[in-house]
Parts: C-alpha cells; sequence; structure tokens
C-alpha cells in the first residue's frame, strides 16, 4: 500500500473556484527528508495537485499534464497555507492555482490537462533500477528511499540521467506502472539538483531559492523507464534556467521541464525568512 494521503484539509466551494488548507506534515519521512525550516516546494505543488484532482477528477490515460508555477515568496512552518484552484478566464480546461500564507502568494501558476497520444501502460523493465542510485549527496537526500534518480552522467555535452521508480509503498508509489507524474516530477527536481552542481557549479551548502517551474509529461506515463537529457549550455553564476527533456524507453522526447532557481547570501535568507515568519505567525493568531 502505498503512503500516500491527500494533503489537503476540507475542499470549499468559495466564489468560481475552490480552497483548502495545506496539510504540512512535519514528520513526513518524504516531504521532510532532513529537518527545513520552510515548507517545501515540492509539498506545495503536490498538495496543488490534490486540490486539483478532487474537483476535477484523475486525468485521462491519454492526458498530458501542462504545469507552470512562479515561487514568488517561501512558505514557513509558522503559518497556515491556503490553496486554491479556479477556472482560467478564457482558456478552456485550464486551473489557475494559488498557495498563499500571510496574504502573500508562495506559489502560483496554472495546470492543465490536454489530449495526448493514446499509449498502453507497459510493465517495468526486469531487473531492479533502484540497485544503482544517485548519490545522496548530490540530490540532497538523506534517505536512500526517497531518492528517484539513477546515477547521471555527464558527456561534456549533455547531462543524462535516468529516472528511478519509488520503492512499493513509497508516498510516490501510486500502485500502478512504474511512474506517475508526482514521481517524474521528484525525478525531474532531483535531476535539476543535481545541474546546480554539475552545470552552475554550485557548492554544497549554497543557499538556493527556486523561483519558477514548467512541466509538460504525461499524466499517467506509460513507458516502463525514463530518463533526463540536459544539453550543455552557458549557465549564470548566481541564476540557474535550465530545460531539459524527459525521454522514453526508446529514446523519444516525451516530456520537458524547466527550472529556474538562484542563489543568495547566508544573511539575506535569513533576513527573508525572518520577515516571513513574522507575517504568517501574525496570520496564524
Amino acid at each position: 500500500m502505498s503512503e500516500a494521503k491527500p494533503l489537503t484539509g476540507p475542499v470549499r466551494k468559495t466564489g468560481p473556484g475552490w480552497t483548502a488548507g495545506l496539510t504540512v506534515p512535519r514528520e513526513h519521512p518524504f516531504f521532510f527528508d532532513h529537518p527545513l525550516d520552510h515548507v517545501p516546494g515540492s509539498l506545495t505543488i503536490c498538495g496543488l495537485l490534490d486540490l486539483a484532482e478532487s474537483v476535477t477528477g484523475p486525468a485521462g490515460g491519454a492526458e498530458r499534464l501542462l504545469l507552470d508555477l512562479r515561487f514568488p515568496a517561501m512558505g514557513t512552518l509558522s503559518g497556515p497555507v491556503e490553496l486554491g484552484l479556479a477556472p482560467a478566464p478564457g482558456v478552456p480546461g485550464q486551473w489557475s492555482l494559488l498557495a498563499q500564507q500571510a496574504d502573500a502568494d508562495i506559489c502560483a501558476g496554472t495546470l492543465r490537462r490536454v489530449a495526448g497520444l493514446g499509449r498502453p501502460a507497459t510493465a517495468p523493465q526486469p531487473g531492479d533500477a533502484r540497485n544503482s542510485l544517485c548519490p545522496q549527496d548530490l540530490v540532497h537526500r538523506v534517505d536512500e528511499d526517497n531518492i528517484v534518480l539513477g546515477v547521471p552522467a555527464d558527456a561534456g555535452d549533455e547531462v543524462t540521467a535516468p529516472a528511478v521508480p519509488p520503492r512499493p509503498g513509497h508516498y510516490l508509489d501510486h500502485g500502478g506502472p512504474a511512474f506517475s507524474a508526482r514521481s517524474l516530477i521528484e525525478s525531474s527536481r532531483q535531476f535539476f539538483t543535481v545541474l546546480e552542481h554539475w552545470a552552475a557549479g554550485w557548492s554544497y551548502g549554497t543557499t538556493v531559492l527556486w523561483t519558477a517551474f514548467h512541466a509538460d509529461l504525461p499524466a499517467s506515463p506509460p513507458s516502463p523507464a525514463y530518463s533526463f537529457r540536459w544539453v550543455r549550455e552557458p549557465v549564470k553564476r548566481s541564476k540557474l534556467d535550465v530545460s531539459f527533456d524527459l525521454l522514453d524507453a526508446e529514446g523519444v522526447v516525451a516530456g520537458r521541464f524547466d527550472y529556474v532557481a538562484i542563489t543568495v547570501s547566508a544573511a539575506a535568507y535569513e533576513r527573508f525568512r525572518a520577515a516571513r515568519g513574522r507575517l504568517a505567525g501574525e496570520a496564524a493568531a
């Protein structure tokens, strides 16, 4: 059985849309793999996906999931986070997403499910892909169970790495084929973390703020294997803005991810976090 539980409280109809509180399970072995002083972006994304599915129902097997999100502010652990979902005006099938804390947007963007090519899901390939995992320090994971990326390779002109299915019963294991949209999103995030070191040259311990994320991937991934490919290009030292492909088992492009992150000094981060913490605490009082 999967450890996955809805990350939202009761869903309420609010004007043209729906709202729900985000559950922040601080003892969760996946989202809080190691001590954090903020609400993880991956938790916010999964909560928004839970809210969308509770309102619109699960995605169809041939649909594609398009996510376009920005992170204007950091969510702290000292106040509640409210999630919102509403139809996007003038764009059929598109939904506006919002996560707020103390009247500040911590995540905002859109979700859209569009028709894709219908391909039946295939059985996982024989062998255990989890026997060859990316080193923990490269993906900033303490528990190996939370690693869903294989060993990356740098060929000079490109960096690649295989996605790895979550272990049975893990939060990211949905009990179906090897991969889910959520597991591939997390695999892509871990690949981006590798690029923080290999592409941008950021040292371990660098303070990083995730500012934007875009994904175009199968809503119900049918391939028995996936991998990521980033074609090397010049990057800025203080801002990492990269796009990379999702490839299926045949090496065909099956999706695309875009990430933007910036580095800040430890002092600037502490000032930013303290200001956000005061606002969140006042809202919770």
